[in-house]
This record gives C-alpha cells, sequence and structure tokens, in this order.
C-alpha cells in the first residue's frame, strides 16, 4: 500500500479504538440499569469484530493486547446476555451482582484498556514513523529536481518545454509531500486524542514501553533527541529572520500602501482588486508569500527544515537573475514569509515570456547600473537643496516621483501661456493653464501681470 492509504487506514483504525476505549470507560463506570448494560453489549459485539481483525493483521504486542480485549469484551457481553434471558425482576437485583463489577475483574479491564491504548498510540506513532521516511526520500527527490533546475537555468541552449517538465515535476513531488504532512498530523492528532481518554503519566508510559519494547523505545527517544538538536537548515534559516529591532510594516493592518509611480497602471488581480505590495521594509515595498508548513514544523521536523533551507538557498541564488529578487524571511501568524522586492505581476510575466533569457539577464545588470547612478544623482540633489529635514526629503520624493511619472508616459501635462491686451484697462492679462492627467489634475486661470 502507499503511505496516504496506510495512513489513512491508521488513522480509521485509532478512531474506532477511541470509540473502545470510552466503551471501556463505560464499562467502569459500574452502570446497573437494564438499559445501559445492553447498549455496553451492543457496542461490545460490534468493536469485538474490528479487535478480532487487528489481532489478525497487527503483528507483536499490539495483536496481543487486542486478544485480550476482545475476550474480556466476550466475557462481559456473554453475562449480559444471560441477564437479559433472566426475569425482568431478577435483572435489577443482578445487576449489583455482576462479575464484571467485582473489584478483581475491575482492575483486570482497566489494565487491559490501558494496554490497548498504549498499543494502539504506539502503532500510529510507528505508521507515522514509515511515513516520515518516505518524507525524507521525497525530499531527496525534490531536492534532485532543484538541483537539476538549477543545471538548467545556467544553460542557455535549454528549451522551455525540458524546463516546464522539471518544474512540473516540482511542483509534483511538493505536492505529495503536503498531502503526506497533513496526513501524519492528522494520525498524530487521534493519538494525542486517545491518550487523553486514559491518562496515564509520561513517567509510567515511557516505562512501561522501556519494559515492553527494550531498544525500539531506545530508538523512539534517541530518534527525539535528534529532532531537538539544531541542524544546519534551521541554523540557516534563523539567520535570515528579520528581528523585532527591525521593524517591518504589513499593509492592510490599519496602515495602506502609499501611491507610488505602478498606481497609475491601475492593474488588478483576479478578484478585480488592485495590485498593491504586501509590506514595507526599510523603504523597500515588497511582496510576500507564505510557507507551507507552519514555524512549529519547520524548526521541529527535519525534513521540513531541509524542504525550506532548499526553497530559500535557491531563492538566494537567483536574486541577481530575479525580476522579483528575494529580501528576507519575516515570522508572521506561525508561518515564515518569504520577502522579495515588489513588482506588478504583469509586468514581471511579460518580462518572462517576451524578452529572452539570455536579454532579460542584461536588462537585470542595467537597471542595477541605473539605480546605483540614480542613488548617486539623489545624493546629490539631497545635498545640494540642503535637504536636512524629514519634510524636506519628503518634498523631494514626491517631486523625484512626478518626474519619474512624466518620463515614463504615465503622467500627461500639458502647459498653456497667453497674452491679453485689454485697451479699457490698459492692462496686459496672462493666461496660463496646467493640465495635468492620470495623476493629479491642476487648472491656474487668469494671472494679472
Amino acid at each position: 500500500m502507499d503511505p496516504l492509504s496506510i495512513l489513512g487506514a491508521a488513522a480509521s483504525a485509532l478512531q474506532i479504538a477511541q470509540l473502545i476505549c470510552k466503551l471501556g470507560k463505560r464499562i467502569l463506570e459500574k452502570r446497573k440499569d437494564g438499559k445501559s448494560l445492553k447498549n455496553i453489549a451492543e457496542d461490545s459485539k460490534k468493536y469485538i469484530r474490528h479487535l478480532e481483525h487487528w489481532g489478525r493483521e497487527i503483528d507483536g504486542e499490539a495483536a496481543k493486547a487486542c486478544k485480550e480485549l476482545e475476550t474480556i469484551l466476550r466475557q462481559v457481553t456473554d453475562e449480559i446476555y444471560e441477564l437479559s434471558a433472566q426475569g425482568t425482576v431478577r435483572k435489577a437485583w443482578n445487576a449489583v451482582q455482576l462479575r464484571f463489577h467485582a473489584p478483581k475483574f475491575q482492575t483486570k479491564l482497566a489494565e487491559a484498556f490501558q494496554e490497548f491504548q498504549l498499543r494502539m498510540c504506539i502503532e500510529g506513532n510507528r505508521q507515522s514513523k514509515k511515513a516520515d521516511d518516505t518524507l525524507a526520500e521525497l525530499t531527496g527527490k525534490l531536492k534532485d529536481l532543484q538541483i537539476t533546475a538549477k543545471t538548467l537555468e545556467s544553460l542557455p541552449e535549454t528549451s522551455s518545454a525540458i524546463s516546464a517538465r522539471v518544474e512540473a515535476q516540482i511542483a509534483s513531488v511538493s505536492e505529495t509531500i503536503r498531502t503526506i504532512e497533513i496526513a501524519i498530523k492528522s494520525v498524530q492528532q487521534q493519538v494525542q486524542d486517545m491518550q487523553q481518554i486514559f491518562t496515564t503519566s509520561i513517567v509510567d508510559l515511557v516505562s512501561s514501553c522501556i519494559e515492553k519494547d527494550g531498544g525500539n523505545t531506545r530508538n523512539k527517544i534517541n530518534e527525539v533527541i535528534e529532532r531537538m538538536n539544531v541542524n544546519d537548515s534551521t541554523t540557516r534559516i534563523s539567520a535570515e529572520i528579520l528581528s523585532d529591532r527591525e521593524p517591518i510594516t504589513w499593509y492592510g493592518e490599519g496602515e495602506e500602501a502609499p501611491f507610488m509611480l505602478w498606481s497609475l497602471d491601475g492593474s488588478s488581480d483576479e478578484n478585480s482588486e488592485p495590485v498593491k505590495p504586501a509590506a514595507r521594509f526599510n523603504g523597500l515595498e515588497l511582496s510576500t508569500s507564505p510557507s507551507v508548513h507552519t514555524v512549529d514544523d519547520i524548526f521541529g521536523k527535519r525534513h521540513a527544515a531541509d524542504e525550506f533551507d532548499n526553497n530559500l538557498s535557491r531563492m538566494k541564488r537567483r536574486r541577481v537573475k530575479e525580476v522579483t529578487p528575494y529580501v528576507s524571511l519575516a515570522n508572521k501568524d506561525q508561518r515564515l514569509h518569504m520577502l522579495r522586492e515588489f513588482m506588478p505581476p504583469a509586468i514581471a510575466e511579460k518580462l518572462a515570456k517576451e524578452v529572452p533569457k539570455d536579454v532579460l539577464k542584461e536588462a537585470l545588470s542595467m537597471t542595477r547600473r541605473l539605480g546605483q547612478e540614480y542613488r548617486y544623482h539623489l545624493f546629490c540633489r539631497i545635498i545640494k537643496n540642503q535637504c536636512s529635514t524629514i519634510p524636506k526629503l519628503a518634498l523631494l520624493e514626491e517631486l523625484e516621483r512626478g518626474m519619474l511619472a512624466v518620463h515614463a508616459d504615465k503622467l500627461n501635462v500639458q502647459f498653456g501661456f497667453a497674452v491679453h491686451w485689454e485697451r479699457e484697462v490698459s492692462q496686459y492679462y496672462f493666461d496660463v493653464s496646467i493640465e495635468v492627467s492620470r495623476y493629479v489634475y491642476f487648472k491656474f486661470l487668469r494671472v494679472n501681470a
């Protein structure tokens, strides 16, 4: 069976096992009325079939626990059915004298249910561990595909069809990994829920496991210790996360994205919402994408950390080749968000589709060169205009943005000038008209000279 089918069967079995353990609690409550006893007998008969099946299909101590509990439930069922065959008058009296209400039998019953609970939890964890091993293999395969994709990117003669197939395989493996992780979480949640039915202290549980499972338990403890150790992936990831001393502004949380040059495009997404940056950091407008795994998973599961680290390393290597290069990581809502320089998606898509790779690579180099020179120009303007206060800097920014808008044909400016001589008053009048469209609209008329 494939991992998903195994995990699905494990989750289903654990759900039934929970119902069996709840049945045990009802039996241990020593209910005396005939209706409750009849319900216990009917439920026991139903669950005995599952215990018989598990006793044949499961190996080791778990099978033994299922068979022992099956035997005890048969004894309980037989006694209740024997009572039901007797008269109604004696039924109420004999309910107090049932053999499975005796202290010795109750102790045996409680131990059988707790042993069953423990073994089914161990079996669920064992299936999760097998799935974890499969995840490790898939993560290795994903890493190989990412290396292949990186190699193909460095070869200009590689056809886009081959690159697309590799990217499709990467997406398929990533989706399989996510699906298996969801299934593992479901099994682990079932195990946790089951552990709450008959609560046992951690010390008792571990002692019981060590006594009965020996080396297997030591291997499990070693695995836990290994997961607790910080590996290279989590170290690299931690180094990329912005600290609290480096505040990032998230738009949509009481703060709106400012008006920028690309706001004049009127671009919108598939929901007809304006395309805007998601955050700002150190003056950079950013787009963000949350991690698939939660922060706890990334720092608690090696395969999740390795997968995220591989994607992060790939993005960092591609910074000089990306229209929207990687900037940093930020922790928000239990996810690690990839921060990238914002660029309207329509522009990035057109560049990718219409500009050859070698030309796009040179175009990115050109933008970096001109960007460096533009910074030099701005610093010279700041010094020349003595912009030594925040308001002066803000004014300079708006003036420069206006000039950029005109230069980029995002802004249309029309200037009109006329001189009128009026004989009656012997005066010249100057009509000045300035019209600005697609940005701000101004109009001034009739200025006296």
